[in-house]
């Protein structure tokens, strides 16, 4: 078991390295010949080469799009309709995502208009599994991208006002973003900066609410609310062109 364990990750590694130098169309090819768990997105990927388009009550086609985000302890996955969040589901990360991901996935991924992403911060391994798999459902499906970061999903629902948000880099380091709650969306999110654990309390801005150092269940609403409105104003990403984000 812990051999299986240990080449499931070399082979993940590999997938991921090797989805960094290829095209996208050499992408596809790879993912729906992989050998081990990542078989699993070959069978949801054909499945989609003739997508029959579902219709609200009024007749109109559905805007629906799936949410995905690896970059935390604990991965979510989500579904909105019409601008509306109808499905949420959150996962173990780690290493025993890739057996529970595209599971998860395959009964969600039908009738796509847009795919959403979290590009991080957070880990590499993290950030990269979550990229590989929009970008990948994205290319097979001929439909854009929208990114957004991912401490959206872990930033209380009821916040209003300045924050700083502090997350975990590890090697006793923390990072720190800044940013604004205010008509129902989170704003002006500056990048990350990484501090000592031990100069935190020096190093925390003044005036701000502080965000992070109590974890809470993530959450889908601010990411709901920012990509429904850049999917309105055509602000999507090519696969090619995600802005990723690693912390370690």
């Amino acid at each position: 078991m812990a051999k299986s364990g240990f080449f499931a990750a070399f082979f993940l590694r590999g997938f991921l390295t090797v989805f960094s130098i290829v095209s996208p169309k050499s992408l596809l090819k790879i993912c729906l010949e992989f050998p081990w768990d990542l078989d699993l997105l070959s069978r949801v990927l054909p499945s989609l080469a003739t997508p029959v388009k579902s219709r609200n009550v009024l007749g109109s086609v559905l805007m629906r799009g799936l949410i995905l985000d690896t970059s935390t302890k604990k991965a979510i996955l989500g579904v909105i309709e019409d601008g509306t969040l109808k499905t949420t589901l959150l996962l173990d990360g780690g290493r025993g995502l890739s057996s529970t991901l595209f599971p998860a996935l395959k009964p969600l991924v039908h009738d796509l208009s847009y795919i959403a992403v979290g590009v991080g911060p957070g880990s590499y391994m993290g950030v990269r599994t979550g990229a590989t798999v929009a970008k990948t459902l994205a290319y097979s499906k001929d439909i854009p991208l929208i990114e957004f970061s991912s401490i959206l999903v872990s930033i209380p629902k009821d916040l209003t006002g300045p924050f700083v948000f502090v997350g975990d880099a590890k090697m006793g380091e923390h990072y720190l973003i800044e940013g604004l709650a205010s008509d129902g969306k989170i704003q002006d999110l500056l990048s990350p900066k990484l501090i000592a654990k031990s100069a935190l309390k020096d190093e925390l801005p003044k005036g701000r609410l502080i965000v992070g150092l109590e974890p809470i269940e993530p959450h889908l609403s601010w990411v709901t609310k920012e990509v429904c409105e850049a999917f309105s104003q055509n602000q999507t990403s090519q696969p090619e062109a995600l802005s990723l984000q690693y912390i370690r």
